[in-house]
């Protein structure tokens, strides 16, 4: 009998993880408040409470409904931000401005030894990630400063993934093939 609890128990447990790992990637980012701005929202939860536990659901709804646009129109920082991403040897940073136009500098990547495939982890596992954390799903400028891998590795892997809107390299510290290569990245993406 014990086992069979046990077993219900785990099924059940196992439902609901999967219900909500669904749900990981979604994420509201509400930027830094003033100090008025946060009273509000504290008051509007406050008064959220209130309506619930008087069972005024006019009200309650409509305080939910201001608590929500608040929220969804108030998702975006308003100040200029930088991140710097651990990319091994090399550097990577993206910097978002006020008005939301995000300048990327570097990709990060390693040295791939001949015959190996790179795996793209440093893209994969921290720049795409914090990307979307932070809501962004383009790059309007990438600047690459030079073509040593550590600084331009993982741009094919982002740019399978985030859309960039223009990237800036030095077309004479190229090669002819390392230039064929970036305008078939670019073409392709």
């Amino acid at each position: 009998m014990i086992n069979l609890v046990f077993y219900k128990t785990y099924i059940v447990h196992n439902k609901l993880l999967d219900l909500f790992l669904t749900f990981k990637y979604y994420q509201i980012f509400i930027a830094p408040k003033s100090t008025v701005e946060f009273s509000i929202f504290v008051l509007l939860i406050v008064l959220i409470y209130i309506s619930f536990c008087y069972k005024k659901f006019k009200i309650l709804f409509l305080f939910i409904i201001v608590f929500i646009v608040l929220c969804v129109f108030n998702v975006r920082p308003n100040v200029s931000t930088i991140t710097f991403f651990d990319v091994g040897q090399g550097d990577s940073l993206i910097f978002q401005t006020r008005k939301q136009e995000t300048i990327m500098v570097d990709t990060g990547g390693k040295e791939v030894k001949t015959g190996n495939i790179d795996n793209h982890n440093i893209a994969k596992y921290h720049i795409i990630p914090t990307l979307k954390k932070k809501r962004i799903t383009k790059i309007d400028h990438l600047i690459i400063t030079h073509p040593h891998a550590d600084h331009i590795g993982e741009l094919p892997y982002i740019a399978q993934h985030i859309r960039i809107k223009k990237l800036y390299i030095n077309l004479y510290s190229y090669s002819k093939i390392e230039l064929i290569k970036i305008k078939r990245l670019c073409k392709i993406n």
